[in-house]
Parts: C-alpha cells; structure tokens; sequence
C-alpha cells in the first residue's frame, strides 16, 4: 500500500523523485505527465502529493477536438472520484476550447503551448 492507501507501485523511485524535486523547488515550474490509459499516473500523482502543501493543477488533456465543458465536467467528476481535489485544472488541446468562463480552468492550445516555452529558453 502506498502512504495514501492505494495500490503499491513498483519502478517509480525516480518519477517520485523528479516530483519532489518540481514541489521543493523555489522556481514556478511544470510537469507533464502523460502515458497510456491505466499505468498508474493518477496513483502516482496521489503519491507525490501527500505531504505537498502548495497549489497544483491536475489533470490535464491532450485532445483531438475541441474540448468542451462536458469534457471538462466528467474529468473533474473522475478527479473527484479518487479522493482527490484541486487547485485549478489544466487542459490541452490542439483544436481549440468550447468553454463557459471559469476561474478554476486554465486551457492551453498547442500554440499557447509552444510560445511560452520559447519565450523562456
């Protein structure tokens, strides 16, 4: 069992941490997580959030239409439903939003994304 009272993971020393490392930091930084459906990220988050005390933003998307508020709706609703709660949620998208205004949303399309990483390089 892991301290938060999941399933144990095996081979994410390093993935934990690399987290550690972003939540000590005294830099605003980022940290993509991504991978295929039912490897354990969502564990693993859980996992590296226990003892943090800041703010974060989870659950973020890459989709292949616009994302709409449904969308955004059952994603918050399957945070939820693992006992977890955030700040803010974050989502991706290469063809654009369909939104209401929120506050606790941030949405990024993929050339939101490229031009804020090449203006810190």
């Amino acid at each position: 069992m892991t301290k938060n009272g999941g399933l144990m993971f095996v081979g994410r020393e390093n993935e934990l941490k690399i987290l550690n490392r972003v939540f000590s930091s005294n830099r605003q930084e980022s940290v993509l997580i991504y991978g295929r459906r039912r490897i354990g990220k969502t564990e693993l988050i859980k996992e590296a959030i226990e003892d943090f005390e800041g703010e974060y933003i989870q659950e973020c998307k890459y989709k292949n239409y616009k994302v709409t508020q449904t969308v955004v709706d059952q994603e918050i609703e399957q945070v939820k439903n693992v006992n977890m709660s955030c700040y803010k949620y974050g989502f991706f998208s290469k063809s654009g939003f369909d939104l209401t205004n929120d506050s606790n949303l941030i949405s990024y399309t993929l050339d939101d994304l490229y031009h804020s990483f090449s203006e810190n390089i």
